[in-house]
């Protein structure tokens, strides 16, 4: 999908160029989610809204725009809340102890089969608007270990 490729006016690239070859792994396994799924915008995948990013929601206020560019503020409080929101989507058998253990990779992934304008589309944008703030600063490793995280899920749902 366009809107996430690196170079596009959409999701690919940072104010500096590339969000580099983790993000390219990433939207990669999202695009042949979403192709597998068919690319249906009628498809009805729901993520929780509680503790989800306020910019994705404000994201999807302005009608999923490709040049919204938000300003997430504390990227602390950001890391925060994002992982928050993953983790109250995961599939049971990756908590341990309440934590989410990321080693985790083996089991049923139907619970984020959410293919979609209100599915995991949600994350991507996530993580994007997370990367363009945080890459290249003191922030970049948690972004990169969350991109890293739903890469692994995004590719177990293939």
């Amino acid at each position: 999908m366009k809107l996430f490729t690196e170079g596009s006016v959409g999701l690919g690239a940072n104010a500096t160029g590339t969000l580099g070859e983790e993000w390219v792994v990433f939207v990669k396994a999202w695009s042949v989610f979403q192709t597998n799924a068919g690319f249906d915008k009628s498809a009805n995948g729901r993520l929780p809204s509680q503790n989800r990013p306020v910019v994705v929601k404000n994201w999807i206020a302005r009608a999923r725009s490709v040049t919204y560019r938000p300003d997430i503020g504390s990227l602390t409080h950001y890391e925060k809340g994002f992982n928050s929101w993953w983790t109250s989507m995961q599939p049971p058998w990756r908590m341990v102890n309440g934590r989410l253990d990321k080693e985790r990779t083996d089991g049923d992934w139907s619970a984020l089969n959410q293919p979609g304008p209100n599915g995991l589309l949600n994350v991507v944008a996530a993580l994007y608007f997370w990367g363009r703030a945080a890459y290249g600063g003191k922030h970049e490793k948690a972004w990169k270990a969350a991109v890293k995280d739903c890469t692994a899920a995004f590719q177990a749902l293939l």
